[in-house]
């Protein structure tokens, strides 16, 4: 069985845990091996700002974007 879900940049990802739990955001960077900066559709209500997060607080989804 091999992988399918990668963290890669463009990856979009769900948060789990934390105030931005359930909103979806995109994988803009790596910051270390544990940590990537993400991006979410905006401020407000429905998303979040660009940040800092640690990969563990992720659940990676099937779909990627080029950045």
């Amino acid at each position: 069985m091999t992988f399918k879900r990668f963290v890669e940049v463009g990856r979009v990802c769900l948060i789990t845990y934390g105030p931005n739990e359930g909103k979806l955001c995109t994988i803009i960077n790596m910051i270390d091996q544990g940590h990537v900066l993400v991006d979410g559709t905006g401020a407000g209500e429905a998303g979040c700002t660009r940040m800092g997060i640690s990969v563990k607080r992720l659940m990676l989804t099937d779909l990627t974007v080029s950045i």
